[in-house]
């Protein structure tokens, strides 16, 4: 269990310890963030943030607006300091960093009382993440927060591994959701190369089924009785097929090219 940290403060120098990533938050910190995120402006989130989560608390402002009275917790009780305004500026923009999404699968443990799926997907039915990678399209497209609803009722499963009837998700639920998405396809646009390569700018949601089906034929050969093996298959082990597949492809055509202009 990660130990909660604390401010300190000695001298002029401010110490909130604050995390420096996505990766460093805890679940509640986590769920705070996007919270946060989801309510306000990224920097009014960022300053938010940075009061929430290192503890510090704001007693009062001074009429003139350049000192802040404020304190901290001790050992034995909270310790009283004024600091100047720009002391909290700068420790606000230390989490700036939220106004980023996280290129890494970060996400929430559970949703409506259903607990999430390997948050790199492994294990994830390649059906699923084909539905997944369609409703993110969708959202994309939209800008509704129903795709990622439907999204978030196969990335979140019930006690027997199903995906629940409908999931109950708040606003900023569905936010971690969209992020936890984003971190992830970053992820495995890293792990396959080849197989994304041509696919990282979006071509929207008719170019996504297009490239579904293609997928689907390059492994099911063609025959259309394996659909239902190959959907069932862990969406890791379809994408290293698949990825290995668009490998050769890629080397064959630039072996071609070279013999078109007599080289080797």
């Amino acid at each position: 269990m990660r130990r909660k940290t604390r401010p300190t403060f000695s001298g002029d120098a401010l110490d909130l310890r604050l995390p420096r990533s996505w990766q460093e938050l805890t679940q509640p910190q986590l769920d705070r963030v996007l919270w946060l995120l989801a309510h306000f402006a990224p920097g009014e989130a960022a300053a938010y943030a940075m009061v929430r989560l290192s503890g510090l608390r704001i007693e009062g402002r001074a009429a003139d607006g350049r000192t802040v009275t404020a304190s901290i917790p001790g050992r034995w009780r909270r310790k009283t300091l004024v600091l100047q305004s720009w002391q909290l500026t700068w420790a606000a923009r230390q989490m700036d960093w939220i106004g980023t999404p996280p290129s890494v699968p970060v996400r929430l443990d559970r949703v409506g009382g259903c607990r999430a799926v390997d948050a790199a997907w492994h294990g994830l039915p390649f059906g699923d993440y084909l539905k997944v990678e369609n409703l993110w399209q969708g959202f994309l497209a939209t800008q509704s927060t129903a795709p990622l609803a439907e999204a978030a009722r196969l990335l979140y499963r019930r006690r027997d591994g199903t995906p629940p009837v409908r999931l109950r998700a708040e606003e900023h639920e569905l936010l971690g959701v969209s992020y936890w998405i984003t971190g992830t396809r970053e992820m495995l646009a890293t792990a396959f190369p080849d197989l994304f390569a041509r696919s990282s700018g979006g071509g929207g949601a008719a170019d996504a089924r297009r490239a579904m089906d293609t997928q689907l034929r390059a492994l099911t050969g063609g025959d259309a009785t394996k659909e239902a093996a190959v959907l069932r298959l862990d969406c890791w082990r379809a994408l290293t097929e698949l990825d290995a597949t668009a490998r050769e492809a890629h080397e064959f055509k630039d072996k071609m090219k070279r013999m078109r202009h007599g080289t080797r």
